[in-house]
């Protein structure tokens, strides 16, 4: 194990001189390094499978996350509204953000903070209150959205609307370590469903969606509605029917390294364990273990889902079999499946879907294991620009489609 994290203070991307020099030294390593990678490709099974540059862009991801600190890492991604602002530009799509607006800063019962310094809806392309997909990126909550997850969900747009079902994407620009401890997320993320809630949008329409540390932002907010007394300082979300459903790719769920799959895939996944064990290891030191359910759901106490079903009419969940999280996000499939399997009276295995299957039938919770598949893989192909996309991605747009309810409308569709 390494040695206790430093607590960091410096602003979002700010490097010392020396991390200047690491850099610079990590760029000429890192050529040496796809020089490596080629050849390696040449002469793997993978070549089957997998483009050059998918099978580059995965290498190239476990060797950067495993060799630079935070700070490095955030240096070299701008702001989630950077991207986004060059998302718009490079697309041509319509920009519309929302500054959402909080309350009053105060303190919860430990001393949080609860003030709100990024949140924002960022919207790909124009707004609408009929259908709405609500999504919190990943980025181990120390690093901003990658650029790559507007285009993913910009695709998951236009194949929507193939399918007859014109759907609002609004993203949420949330506040990035070291300045957003928790419970600060959970308060920006609880603050974007109030807004859309009270903007007009049916709860039954909307689909709440995260990617990575998206994910657990995506469980803390459940966690919340169920036990909306633990933090005092958040108001609750006042649903009055359940959310559409939720989507969970790759969910950071445990936020430690111990499960057997870490040591199973830690050198093919397109994200090293040392890089997530730093992060988990940042984001723990700012939370206080009264709320560790919170944090890592996937430790969460028998019972802690209890009632699930009565907030969420069906989840999605993915995870590759090569990804380092896989046997966590299993497990908490699982768990998930349980409970509204006894809501239902009847014993259900988890329903795991393969490649070459479609998820038919009421399923309330669909675990999708995709064969060779990685972390975040699904936006890993439009991270690296691939045109022969993974099956997870079109699974995802059926199973979308296929629960999406063309009865329930409300007034002013599109602003």
């Amino acid at each position: 194990m390494s040695s206790p994290l430093q607590l960091e203070t410096r602003p979002y991307g700010q490097i010392s001189p020396s991390e200047r020099l690491h850099l610079f030294a990590f760029s000429v390593a890192s050529g040496i390094h796809t020089a490596k990678t080629f050849a390696s490709y040449i002469f793997s099974s993978e070549r089957k499978n997998k483009t050059w540059k998918r099978f580059q862009g995965e290498a190239g991801g476990r060797y950067t996350t495993e060799r630079l600190n935070i700070p490095e890492l955030q240096s070299r991604r701008p702001s989630t509204y950077a991207s986004y602002t060059q998302f718009i530009q490079e697309t041509g799509l319509e920009s519309n953000v929302e500054i959402l607006e909080s309350p009053a800063p105060k303190s919860d019962n430990v001393g949080h903070s609860t003030t709100f310094m990024n949140a924002k809806l960022l919207w790909v392309g124009r707004k609408r209150h009929d259908r709405v997909i609500l999504y919190i990126h990943g980025g181990g909550y120390v690093m901003a959205m990658n650029k790559a997850s507007l285009y993913f969900w910009d695709y998951m747009q236009k194949e929507l609307e193939t399918h007859g079902f014109s759907t609002g994407i609004a993203v949420l620009n949330y506040t990035i370590y070291p300045d957003g401890p928790f419970p600060t997320v959970l308060s920006e993320v609880t603050l974007a469903v109030n807004h859309l809630l009270s903007s007009g949008v049916d709860p039954r329409n909307l689909y709440i969606a995260g990617d990575s540390a998206g994910g657990n932002a995506v469980m803390q907010l459940i966690s919340h509605i169920l036990h909306p007394g633990i933090v005092k300082s958040i108001p609750s979300a006042p649903i009055w029917a359940p959310f559409a459903g939720a989507i969970l790719i790759s969910p950071w769920v445990v936020l430690t390294t111990d499960s057997p799959s870490y040591a199973e895939n830690e050198s093919v996944d397109a994200v090293s364990r040392d890089g997530l064990e730093r992060w988990g290891a940042a984001v723990l030191q700012q939370a206080s273990d009264e709320y560790s359910s919170f944090v890592e759901p996937g430790k969460a106490p028998e019972g802690w889902f209890s009632g699930v079903e009565s907030i969420l009419g069906r989840l999605f969940i993915t995870a590759g079999d090569k990804e380092c999280m896989r046997d966590d996000i299993s497990a908490l499939a699982g768990t998930l499946q349980e409970h509204y399997a006894m809501h239902h009276n009847k014993k259900m295995s988890v329903p795991v879907m393969k490649d070459e299957e479609f998820p038919h039938g009421n399923r309330n919770v669909t675990f999708m294991l995709e064969k060779g598949g990685v972390h975040d893989h699904s936006l890993v192909d439009f991270e690296v620009g691939e045109t022969r996309l993974v099956e997870t991605t079109r699974i995802l747009i059926d199973w979308l489609a296929g629960g999406m309810n063309p009865s329930i409308e409300v007034q002013g569709k599109e602003h």
